[in-house]
């Protein structure tokens, strides 16, 4: 696999992390706002900014604000990050593109581009 597949498919898979935790703060009646104004700021004071939770979530939540953020919402952490619909692969090999939606599809596409 090159670095231009694992890129994409990193990125899918925090692009998925975090519409689903957006959407089960959205299930559970909150809005991103409502929940950051909960959360607890560096200071341990109460609140944070909209935008502040917001680029937690979509970069790389710790484990505690997961915690955190389930907790608020009355989840446990794994319901903010299962149910993900499977992965987006996108594999380039000279000018030709091939895109994956499972690790089976994945495996298969790297497969046979090794044996070409």
């Amino acid at each position: 696999m090159d670095f231009l597949a694992f890129i994409c498919i990193f990125a899918e898979w925090f692009k998925l992390i975090f519409m689903d935790i957006k959407k089960k703060i959205q299930q559970k009646g909150f809005t991103i706002s409502q929940v950051a104004s909960l959360m607890t700021d560096k200071k341990g004071g109460k609140g944070v900014t909209q935008s502040t939770l917001s680029q937690m979530i979509a970069g790389n939540p710790t484990i505690d604000k997961l915690r955190e953020i389930a907790g608020i919402i009355g989840v446990p952490v794994a319901e903010l990050v299962s149910d993900s619909p499977g992965i987006t692969a996108l594999v380039r090999k000279g000018d030709d593109y091939y895109q994956a939606n499972t690790v089976e599809e994945l495996e298969s596409i790297v497969a046979r581009l090794k044996n070409e």
